[in-house]
């Protein structure tokens, strides 16, 4: 990240210099030499990570980028849960802007109260095993507790929904090509998909998935365009290190 990029970002972002400073912890003429300096000044990973900190929510959040994106995912494959997780170097980042959840009982779609949550790509999991091994997984009923990384085998409890049990997933990894091979950069997230009447899709025995061929062609277009529309600000925000 470089100073530009911090200029940059903070306006994204709609904060002054002052407001980034105080959050930083730095003084204001520092924001301003980072800012100004000629030739353009490289911030450090540890300054880089503070400020991405800072402003990632805002940046991201603006114009309701990610809320509209979140959307588009619900009209073309209603499910219960939908969420966008990004890729921060080797993490796995889903932020509170970045979750949708539709409630059974009003019919609406409601942002949750979620926290930041971080989970290590080294760590097998269902959210991080489609971006380590560069594959969809599509995946209903028992076939979700058996897979080899669920991380509580024998429970398919899921807090965010009604019934609480997660009936289906669909998970799309997006990735971009490096000088180290195709590098994660998102993984498009649905959950419980919906029937006409709005309701849960139960899957019956011996049923292993729900979400259909057709739904994984479109969830993956979706992920593709939600990338492309995003990949300007991840890139100054220097989500990437490989680049």
């Amino acid at each position: 990240m470089t100073g530009r990029d911090l200029l940059e970002l903070r306006k994204k972002a709609g904060m002054t210099q002052k407001e980034v400073a105080d959050a930083l912890g730095v003084s204001l003429r520092t924001i301003g030499n980072w800012e100004g300096a000629v030739p353009l000044r490289m911030l450090s990973p540890i300054e880089s990570r503070s400020v991405r900190e800072v402003l990632i929510e805002k940046v991201l959040g603006r114009k309701c980028a990610i809320s509209n994106h979140l959307d588009q995912t619900f009209e073309a494959i209603p499910s219960e849960y939908i969420a966008i997780w990004l890729v921060e170097n080797q993490s796995c980042v889903l932020l509170p802007n970045a979750v949708r959840c539709h409630n059974i009982d009003t019919g609406k779609r409601m942002d949750t109260e979620a926290l930041k949550a971080v989970s290590p790509l080294v760590n097998e999991s269902l959210t991080t095993y489609p971006l380590r091994i560069a594959q969809i997984l599509n995946l209903a009923g028992e076939a979700i507790s058996q897979h080899k990384c669920k991380k509580y085998k024998g429970t398919r409890a899921a807090n965010y929904s009604k019934g609480g049990v997660c009936e289906s997933l669909l998970h799309v990894p997006v990735f971009i090509p490096s000088g180290r091979g195709p590098q994660p950069v998102l993984l498009l997230t649905l959950q419980n998909k919906l029937d006409d009447n709005n309701q849960v899709k139960v899957a019956e025995p011996g049923v292993t998935s729900i979400y259909t061929p057709e739904d994984e062609s479109l969830a993956q277009q979706l992920a593709v365009s939600f990338k492309d529309s995003l990949y300007e600000d991840l890139c100054q925000l220097a989500m990437f290190e490989f680049e």
